[in-house]
């Protein structure tokens, strides 16, 4: 395995950014995978079982959606950890993030987000 495939990302603490916007409440979030092929996008949102997105989060992440070359997903995890610690990504479920709407929640594995990945960046 490559040494770049061995790095967990373990994300950045943004608290320090805490009253730098006209909200005290508004803090940065990330996302988690991002994926661009051929000018179009997909977007995976990850969250642990139990849970959710803020609503800024979830705000943003359907602004995203509105752009016609953006697909984004939110994808709960097993809450397996890899070697390094890591969250790992065994998918249980997953929904789409729509503009105006998040849809209904389909059971998943690996598998099937693997062979929807194949078929997003074939097109």
């Amino acid at each position: 395995m490559n040494s770049f495939l061995r790095k967990a990302n373990i994300g950045v603490d943004f608290r320090t950014l805490a009253g730098a916007f006209v909200r005290d409440t508004i803090l940065p979030h990330d996302v988690d995978c991002m994926i661009e092929v051929g000018g179009q996008f997909l977007i995976l949102e990850c969250k642990q079982d139990g849970e959710n997105m803020s609503s800024g989060q979830q705000r943003s992440l359907q602004m995203l959606a509105r752009e016609p070359n953006k697909k984004i997903w939110e994808v709960r995890l097993s809450g397996k950890t890899s070697e390094c610690g890591a969250h790992l990504f065994d998918p249980v479920s997953m929904r789409r993030i729509h503009s105006v709407s998040l849809g209904d929640w389909q059971d998943a594995n690996l598998e099937r987000v693997r062979a929807y990945c194949k078929n997003w960046s074939s097109k």
